[in-house]
């Protein structure tokens, strides 16, 4: 999913509809965000969240600012950036008599990557 935001904001692959396509915003001391959409209460919100455009969106921008801002350069490139982010964040899947030693609510990256080895700040790095 990642990946795939990064594709639409470098323009590789078409957006979604303009209306309602993953748009971005840069910062100058936080660099470029995605703008999560709001999920209204419905009994299709559990389907939406996992949209690529609030999910893929809220990965994205777990991120580290030098991942998201990675413009103009190429896919191998970036895949290999990501990777190397990606493998510091600990992996603590579920296991029966063991989640009591759990650092995370759940393994999603989402919870996982303020866990990494080295903080958000040395990945950036």
């Amino acid at each position: 999913m990642i990946m795939y935001v990064w594709y639409i904001l470098e323009g590789i692959v078409p957006n979604l509809r303009e209306e309602n396509g993953i748009k971005s915003k840069d910062h100058v001391r936080l660099g470029r965000k995605c703008v999560v959409p709001m999920v209204k209460r419905s009994p299709f919100a559990g389907a939406i969240e996992a949209s690529l455009r609030v999910h893929g969106t809220k990965l994205f921008n777990a991120m580290p600012k030098s991942i998201r801002n990675m413009t103009n350069c190429t896919k191998e490139d970036f895949k290999r950036k990501l990777d190397d982010v990606l493998w510091k964040v600990p992996d603590e899947p579920q296991m029966r008599r063991y989640t009591s030693y759990r650092r995370a609510d759940t393994n999603s990256l989402l919870d996982m990557i303020s866990l990494s080895s080295v903080g958000l700040y040395e990945l950036d790095m």
